[in-house]
């Protein structure tokens, strides 16, 4: 075990000395020519208009339009109600998109007209702590737009875009909160032409207790969409703790995931979501993209 006369170490592990010492040189790494914010950067998604601009989700509860070539803010959206932290973003599948949703801390998500950057619609009620995950998707059968939310409470919630309504609530198999979601590319819903009047969307789930959870989103032309669990008894378990990130490969519609065991890992759709790849990492693992 290694010994110091630093006060500053006084009653801390080596480990602990080590993981600090690596965030002390990350934080003054200058490659690369980062972009500092004024809070901590909780989320980020890119800008479907525009390969050079990206939306940032704060800790300050503020989310901002993050023009990447020059560092400036183009944009900022603030609710005038709450300074919570926002962990998610998502756009409005419209195209192009109208709204910006942003999930809170404050048990909601908030959203913003794109246009004029006015808050519009609060989606609450429905969430009993932290909403961590949100995703949006459209819906041809119905011709509606749906937002999906999940947080700490382990419950994944279904809402009507237009109208705000909750449409559907499901307290999942996760032993502990929900992480991250993702919408499976090859589901049903998205099979051109369609040949049914009822459809369903895949959706995956990750969790701070390392499973995976799968679901389908059953969508009639007529009547409530349902939600439910495929498989509760077998989720998958690709990792030894939290799974914080999902993303699917355009390419191959596998399944990427990012955890904090120190590991990015592709899971493959034809050996059913077995571990094909292993990406190690020195630290926790909070995002990916492909």
């Amino acid at each position: 075990m290694a010994t110091s006369n630093d006060p500053d170490h006084f009653f801390q592990t080596s480990s602990t000395l080590e993981q600090n010492a690596r965030r002390a040189k990350k934080s003054s790494n200058t490659h690369g020519h980062p972009i500092r914010l004024p809070s901590k950067i909780l989320a980020v998604i890119a800008d479907p208009l525009d390969e050079g601009a990206v939306y940032v989700a704060e800790s300050a509860g503020t989310a901002r339009r993050v023009v990447l070539d020059t560092g400036s803010i183009s944009e900022i959206f603030r609710s005038p109600t709450s300074t919570a932290p926002l962990t998610s973003l998502a756009l409005s599948p419209s195209s192009p998109p109208s709204t910006l949703f942003a999930a809170s801390w404050d048990q909601s998500i908030h959203a913003w007209d794109l246009a004029t950057r006015a808050p519009s619609r609060r989606f609450t009620g429905a969430h009993t702590d932290f909403v961590k995950t949100i995703l949006t998707t459209r819906t041809t059968t119905r011709a509606q737009e749906l937002l999906i939310s999940a947080g700490a409470d382990a419950l994944i919630v279904v809402w009507d875009l237009g109208t705000g309504a909750r449409l559907h609530t499901l307290r999942t198999g996760h032993s502990s909160g929900i992480l991250a979601l993702a919408i499976d590319p090859e589901s049903p819903a998205f099979a051109l032409p369609s040949t049914t009047t009822t459809t369903s969307i895949n959706i995956f789930s990750a969790s701070s207790d390392r499973t995976l959870r799968r679901f389908a989103l059953t969508l009639p032309a007529t009547g409530d969409v349902k939600l439910t669990e495929t498989d509760p008894s077998s989720p998958l378990i690709p990792h030894d703790t939290s799974i914080y990130a999902l993303c699917f490969s355009p390419s191959s519609s596998d399944l990427w995931t990012a955890s904090a065991d120190g590991t990015a890992k592709c899971l493959s759709r034809e050996r059913g979501w077995a571990v094909d790849t292993v990406l190690e990492h020195g630290g926790h693992v909070r995002a990916i993209a492909v």
